[in-house]
């Protein structure tokens, strides 16, 4: 969650302006877009899709104390109905958030 308004921001002050953390989840159909995908052009096919975000923030200085590599060392778990489909640890992640802030506001104010 973006805590102040910037653009063209750094990945070394991205920190500045992260306000905290939610849990967003991206209801997209995988199976289908990896069909129209193939062809290397992108999703080009729009789909019905939804998100859902929250219900809760967290606070980056409430996680401070867990930062690990370009995350942090907590774990994480996706259930459906009580099943477990997939876990992983927040450490694992590819690209920090501040490497996405960066990204994110070239050219653009978030």
């Amino acid at each position: 969650i973006i805590g102040k308004q910037g653009k063209n921001i750094k990945a070394e002050n991205a920190d500045d302006y992260i306000f905290g953390y939610t849990i967003l989840n991206d209801f997209s159909a995988r199976d289908l877009q990896a069909q129209v995908m193939s062809v290397g052009l992108g999703p080009a096919k729009g789909k019905d899709f939804a998100t859902s975000i929250g219900p809760f923030i967290v606070t980056k200085d409430e996680i401070e104390g867990f930062k690990s590599g370009k995350g942090y060392d907590l774990k994480m778990t996706a259930k459906v109905n009580g099943k477990q489909m997939t876990s992983g640890n927040w450490n694992e992640i590819y690209y920090s958030f501040a490497e996405m802030i960066e990204r994110a506001s070239d050219s653009v104010p978030l």
